[in-house]
């Protein structure tokens, strides 16, 4: 698949709640390879009380990628703006 000029792919991280506990890790890795295979540049993380810490995935993503950024779907009023800025300055620092 060729991505037009100036387009940008994200992928999106696969709700958990669709998938066995012993299956979503695999799902994930599945989303990691596709996203890479068609030259994405992040993966969209929600943050939901069903899903896993949007945080952890993030970290996951990071050490499981060579090109991937993680796009986390903040919702404010469960985390103060602070606290994710200081999460994504040390993720940045973590994997460059």
């Amino acid at each position: 698949m060729s991505v037009p000029d100036g387009l940008e792919v994200f992928g999106s991280m696969p709700m958990r709640d669709a998938f066995a506990w012993e299956d979503y890790m695999t799902a994930v890795d599945g989303v990691v390879a596709q996203t890479e295979a068609v030259g994405g540049r992040g993966i969209l993380i929600y943050t939901d009380n069903s899903q896993l810490d949007p945080w952890i995935l993030s970290q996951y993503v990071l050490a499981h990628s060579r090109t991937l950024s993680p796009l986390v779907a903040l919702q404010p009023a469960c985390m103060h703006p602070h606290t994710a800025a200081k999460i994504i300055a040390s993720l940045s620092f973590l994997h460059q």
